[in-house]
């Protein structure tokens, strides 16, 4: 652990310390790539749609949750736990999405059974809608890469060799994707 002296300013200090090296978070970056990579209309658009729906569910445990868990039950023979997204952490929406994805048949039985349902509100009628299901699936599969390496890039034992490959391999599957303009 470094100290610093009394009365000594930190950029008189940095020259002190030839031993110690201050390198940049990678995984910072990976994060801004994932906001960088919502900012796209489409991603923003079915992001804030499944966050809702995620959110409504969640907090309707007294009647929606129950429902749709019902729906999973007869669609899977088990239900699952929506996740949530946690806005100061980008691994979380990779996984909001996948808990929303995995169920996307019950999801959509769910809403064709309630769509009459006059406390049925516009925020879970998108679960019925075929091409939020499909923006939604691009969605996840643009942001898992971006997850995945952040989530490898937060080791203390990367080298730089590693950076380099992780940034090489979502260069490369961002190049072939149909958004490779947008980014």
């Amino acid at each position: 652990m470094l100290k610093q002296k009394v009365g000594v300013s930190v950029v008189s200090s940095r020259t002190m310390l030839t031993s110690v090296a201050l390198l940049k978070c990678f995984a910072h970056d990976m994060n801004n790539l994932v906001k960088s990579v919502l900012r796209i209309r489409t991603f923003r658009t079915v992001t804030k749609q499944a966050e809702a729906v995620v959110n409504y569910l969640n907090a309707s445990s007294a009647k929606w949750l129950p429902r749709a868990q019902e729906m999973m039950m007869q669609t899977y023979g088990k239900h699952w736990k929506f996740s949530t997204l946690a806005p100061t952490r980008w691994n979380s929406m990779q996984g909001c999405f996948a808990s929303l994805l995995r169920v996307k048949t019950a999801m959509q039985m769910f809403a064709v059974k309630y769509r009459d349902d006059v406390d049925f509100n516009c925020t879970m009628s998108v679960l019925g809608d075929g091409e939020f299901w499909s923006s939604f699936k691009e969605a996840e599969q643009a942001v898992h890469p971006i997850c995945f390496a952040s989530f490898n890039l937060q080791s203390d034992e990367n080298t730089l060799a590693d950076v380099v490959i992780v940034f090489r391999d979502l260069y490369d599957k961002f190049h072939r994707s149909m958004y490779c303009n947008d980014l």
